[in-house]
């Protein structure tokens, strides 16, 4: 089965190189994915593979012209990608090293303005021709986060796609952070940035693109770390840029660290055991079969996506930027962990 998925691979790069000579001969043309969310065999591969697959050839890069260049951005099958960080700066920097088309774009010269009167005109396009996998509202409000966060370009210019109330967050009845041994903890509490709409845009984008279960709505307010260590409260509004303190916290034994390759049953695995992944870019709960004797990557876990929704998906099935090319797992030290309150 891997052989076959390989070759398919190289089939569908070699006919992406064969339709470039037609892309760079009519400047109006749109560039077409070898395979996107519509795809029937868009769940046969791993989201390594698939972001591989969509990467686009240097010499198809250099005959874009640069509507041609957002018009592929708008089409990124993985656009949802630069909201799972801390903010939409630091996603955008991630999203270049993983889309060639944003890439290419912000290498040229006067490319914010070319984003403000592309992105507008495409903005305006959607709104009369709704795209057909049903990602409009998505879409657009992406383009204008984009627009926003490079070019400055308000809201306002850009009429947003819907209201402008923002989401209401009620007053926490949570402790500010610290380690269950009383250690301090590096945290912040952002305000709630998106409307109700944007994040079930957000959310559902993420459900067709990753085929992950929806289990809380996403929030500004918290992060993969906050909800993994602190706590799972909705009401929870703290931001935890990094886990170390609680990895570091005697209250927790680091009782693996290693490949995905590794059986749940062998392990020993628990709920609530949490998961960090490579270079701490990532936390999540346990929630698979302990007893299972298949793979920690194929196990189930639950964890909040950046600034999108609280998912429930396989260890593996997550953006290829967070990386699990070796994990670690921590366990409560004591048999009762007071720290996770389970909400879903």
């Amino acid at each position: 089965m891997k052989m076959v998925k390989q070759l398919m691979i190289i089939i569908l790069t070699v006919m992406l190189v064969a339709s470039s000579s037609v892309l760079a001969k009519d400047s109006e043309s749109r560039y077409v994915y070898p395979i996107t969310i519509m795809s029937d065999n868009w769940f046969d591969y791993s989201v390594l593979e698939k972001v591989e697959m969509l990467r686009i050839d240097d010499q198809t890069l250099k005959q874009m012209n640069d509507k041609q260049l957002i018009e592929a951005i708008a089409d990124y099958p993985y656009l949802v990608d630069i909201y799972f960080f801390d903010s939409l700066k630091e996603g955008l920097e991630s999203f270049a090293y993983e889309c060639s088309a944003y890439c290419e774009l912000i290498r040229r010269p006067d490319y914010e303005r070319s984003l403000e009167i592309y992105g507008k005109m495409l903005i305006d396009y959607y709104r009369v021709n709704p795209r057909r996998d049903g990602q409009t509202e998505f879409v657009i409000f992406a383009l204008q986060d984009i627009m926003e966060t490079v070019c400055g370009t308000s809201h306002e210019e850009i009429q947003r796609f819907s209201d402008e109330n923002q989401v209401g967050s009620s007053n926490s009845i949570l402790s500010v952070p610290t380690t269950p041994s009383g250690g301090s903890v590096v945290y912040s509490t952002p305000s709630e940035g998106h409307t109700s709409s944007y994040h079930s845009a957000s959310d559902n984008n993420t459900v067709a693109t990753y085929g992950v279960e929806l289990i809380r709505v996403g929030s500004c307010r918290y992060n993969c770390h906050s909800y993994a260590w602190h706590s799972t409260s909705s009401s929870n509004i703290y931001w935890i840029p990094s886990p170390q303190a609680y990895m570091n916290d005697s209250y927790y034994t680091n009782f693996y660290t290693g490949s995905t390759s590794a059986t749940c049953s062998s392990l020993g695995l628990c709920g609530n055991d949490r998961i960090v992944y490579s270079g701490n870019a990532h936390s999540a709960i346990f929630a698979g079969n302990p007893y299972s004797n298949t793979s920690i990557g194929s196990a189930l876990v639950i964890s909040k996506w950046g600034q999108a929704g609280v998912f429930r998906h396989t260890l593996t099935n997550v953006p290829a930027i967070y990386g699990y090319s070796t994990i670690r797992i921590y366990k409560p030290t004591y048999a009762q962990d007071g720290i996770i309150n389970q909400e879903e």
